[in-house]
């Protein structure tokens, strides 16, 4: 087969190429420039020699939690930190998980408990034990995670706490989920990670747009600035992401993945469960900034269209390597970022399953975003 130059192609083939050409220096810039930050970002060392570190507020919602509590807790508790609290508000739990934060309390004196009361007339959200802890709270620094999150080593809080600086007034860091068997086990934690490449890639671009409650920490000032979550307080999700992505800014947010940092939970054990909860999070999505939305929607719209366009090529030109080139350096670029990546966030075991999550989520994203559309709304505790 000979030589085809660009102007013997048909115009279809023509337009296809150049939305190939466009759609893929897109995608370039997400994996090289936005995700890829990640792989290689460089956490601050802690000063050895430092000897004074801040009041730290440890905040954590929980609503019947006790077998979490009592596993976590003890870990949280024992964190290498000299000067720090942990509040758990307990909403109106019906299980045990009172008389197990009394048990705690005699161990660990730095744990304290507030509550709230249930009230069959006033259905609340998460929102408001996330207000009620951090109004309990004594310190300025306010570090949030769940009761079924358990950080991997003693040097969590001093890794987030050593990410300010005097300008900082928000910390995102990284809560991976637990590695077990099954497909359904390796997507939940292929979406999580995905998830994480957009909010911190962005972040460290001085784009940020959202964190996860898992693992994050800001000033108590600049959630009383911001009067808190009056602004969505209607919504049931949207205590960690649409907050931050009204007060985070370039300037005044960090990021802390070094490995002493990083958080595990345990997934969801049903495809019901885990849409469920995606669908309550994607809630969310409509409510931030344009340009939050944007940077999202340009890279899953060009990344379909990329994908899209490059098989339709590979069909319908008369030399089909050249869309398999592309194809095939995009896989080269796409894998690189993931394997740095997961290093980074020791995502062992993914990388493999990202290449593939990489061309199905599109699909699975909208079988989401319509199940989200047609489905009744419900309240639930996010």
């Amino acid at each position: 087969m000979g030589y085809t130059s660009f102007s013997e192609l048909a115009f279809y083939q023509q337009a296809l190429l150049v939305l190939l050409t466009l759609t893929f220096l897109i995608q370039l810039v997400y994996y090289i420039f936005v995700y890829g930050k990640v792989g290689r970002f460089k956490q601050v060392k802690i000063d050895s020699a430092k000897a004074q570190w801040p009041p730290v507020s440890v905040v954590i919602c929980a609503r019947n939690e006790e077998g979490n509590l009592k596993k976590n807790i003890p870990i949280i508790a024992e964190q290498d930190y000299t000067n720090y609290e942990i509040v758990v508000v307990d909403d109106c739990s019906e299980d045990d998980t009172h008389y197990v934060l009394k048990s705690l309390k005699a161990i660990y004196p730095h744990l304290r408990q507030t509550f709230i009361k249930k009230d069959e007339k006033f259905w609340h959200g998460k929102k408001l034990a996330v207000t009620v802890g951090i109004k309990s709270a004594m310190n300025e620094i306010i570090i949030l995670t769940d009761a079924d999150c358990a950080p991997k080593t003693n040097q969590w809080l001093k890794q987030m706490v050593n990410a300010y600086n005097s300008n900082t007034e928000v910390v995102l860091g990284y809560c991976g989920y637990e590695r077990k068997k099954g497909i359904l086990n390796k997507i939940i934690r292929c979406d999580a990670f995905f998830v994480g490449l957009n909010y911190l890639g962005l972040a460290l671009c001085k784009a940020p747009y959202m964190g996860v409650g898992r693992n994050l920490s800001y000033k108590k000032g600049i959630f009383f600035k911001n009067r808190g979550f009056a602004n969505h307080h209607k919504l049931i999700s949207g205590d960690d992401d649409l907050f931050i992505n009204e007060v985070a800014t370039g300037k005044n947010t960090k990021v802390c993945i070094s490995k002493e940092a990083l958080l595990v939970t345990e997934p969801k054990t049903s495809w019901d469960s885990w849409i469920q909860q995606k669908t309550r999070h994607g809630t969310t999505y409509k409510h931030y900034r344009f340009a939050s939305k944007a940077n999202l929607a340009i890279e899953m719209i060009s990344r379909l269209a990329f994908l899209a366009t490059a098989v339709a090529l590979a069909v319908l030109m008369p030399i089909p390597y050249i869309a398999l080139g592309f194809i095939f350096v995009r896989i080269i670029i796409v894998a690189t970022c993931f394997k740095t990546s997961i290093n980074k966030l020791q995502e062992y075991g993914l990388w493999f399953p990202m290449i593939l999550f990489d061309i199905i989520s599109p699909v699975l994203y909208l079988a989401i975003y319509l199940k989200r559309k047609f489905t009744p709304k419900r309240q639930q505790w996010s």
